[in-house]
């Protein structure tokens, strides 16, 4: 039998421990088209990645002080566009 049970994500940022949530297919969806749509370079896209991570339980003044791309490789990582 197959079970399935949420999972935590732990991330180290700066040596400070922080727990996220893996994001779901549909938040993933949700990113890539409004990505997609809205265009890499658009300060729109920015806010909309710094949301996405924040909704996963990254708190916002952590996100707001993370190196750009620290940034980028969590993002592609929680995202699944970034190949292990």
């Amino acid at each position: 039998m197959l079970e399935l049970k949420r999972t935590e994500l732990g991330v180290t940022l700066y040596g400070e421990r922080h727990v996220m949530r893996p994001p779901t297919v549909d938040e993933v969806e949700t990113l890539q088209v409004k990505l997609k749509k809205l265009g890499s370079d658009s300060v729109e896209s920015f806010g909309l990645m710094k949301s996405f991570v924040s909704d996963l339980g990254l708190p916002k003044d952590v996100v707001g002080k993370m190196e750009s791309g620290h940034f980028t490789t969590l993002v592609e990582y929680l995202s699944g566009t970034k190949k292990n």
